[in-house]
């Protein structure tokens, strides 16, 4: 079967055609679109989705509608959510009402648990990190979107999230905190809020744009390539090191080195110096790479639960 879906986040909006194996939940990716579109920038201080972010959100949508036609699929067959900055925004749901009259795509607002639900069987449905873990009861999981970071207890055998936490930071506000000079008061803070001891663990799978593009810059890409980094493992030492090393680099410098970051070059610093922290907290010594995320796992199920949907 031959399905799509769209993942509007906080930093990018995300599409996925695939066939889709509805007996084994593996799937077969046809198209993969990514489109940085920032929708969370300035949500924190405005309460507000800004016009130009809303605009370019649109103008994404509009060239997937596009791609659906291609393939046939009808837009009211194709679950859409969005996450993070949408919850918080006060207008997201008037942007959304435009979304469904102009284009006929219906987006639905999800739940941390939302994000958490369908990312971990996004990454499940991935062969690679199936196999991996195979004979593992749980995994760990680091969702690293543009407003919040997810960090999940995932059962291998059903893709069912035993515990999960939704911090509010991810590479969009990390940066804008970074520009603020409170980065490490706000991370402080979110320590001692947040019990994070529970998610200590020796392997993190690592999913969504930051870690992705990180592990590609590593791997010296100046093409992104879904394939070659699917369960690739990457000792943290060599992390912080690569960090480190690139802490520094102008966005013109990130522009030459890696021509595939596009926009993400304005967060991908802000990113990696958040992943840094966290997975130091975390106790973490390896990194698994996993290109599967929320859109594939809302393919795996097939439609978007109600239980997940924010309303109001």
């Amino acid at each position: 079967m031959i399905a799509a879906s769209i993942d509007i986040g906080s930093n990018s909006v995300l599409l996925s055609v695939s066939e889709v194996d509805t007996n084994k939940g593996l799937i077969e990716e046809l198209v993969s679109e990514s489109h940085v579109t920032a929708l969370g920038r300035n949500v924190d201080k405005t309460g507000e989705l800004s016009k130009e972010a809303m605009d370019e959100t649109f103008e994404a949508l509009k060239k997937y509608v596009e791609i659906l036609k291609k393939y046939e699929i009808s837009v009211e067959s194709v679950p859409v959510t969005a996450t993070e900055a949408a919850r918080n925004a006060k207008n997201s749901r008037d942007f959304f009402s435009r979304v469904m009259s102009e284009l006929g795509l219906k987006v639905k607002i999800l739940s941390a648990e939302g994000e958490a639900f369908y990312t971990g069987l996004g990454v499940l449905s991935g062969k690679e990190i199936k196999q991996k873990f195979s004979g593992q009861r749980e995994i760990v999981v680091m969702d690293i979107g543009g407003s919040s970071t997810e960090l999940m207890r995932v059962r291998t055998s059903k893709g069912v999230v035993s515990e999960m936490v939704s911090l509010p930071v991810g590479s969009v506000r990390a940066k804008e905190w970074f520009d603020e000079n409170c980065f490490d008061s706000k991370i402080q803070k979110i320590f001692s809020e947040y019990n994070l001891a529970r998610f200590e663990t020796k392997d993190l799978v690592c999913v969504a744009g930051s870690m992705t593009s990180l592990a590609a810059m590593m791997s010296g890409m100046r093409k992104f390539d879904h394939g070659k980094l699917e369960g690739e493992s990457i000792s943290f030492s060599d992390f912080s090191s690569f960090i480190d090393k690139i802490a520094h680099f102008s966005g013109e410098d990130l522009s030459l080195r890696y021509p595939f970051l596009g926009k993400r070059t304005s967060t991908i610093i802000a990113g990696a110096r958040l992943a840094k922290v966290l997975i130091e907290k975390i106790k973490v010594e390896n990194l698994i790479v996993s290109t599967q995320g929320l859109r594939h796992g809302l393919l795996v199920e097939g439609r978007v639960l109600d239980q997940f949907i924010v309303t109001g």
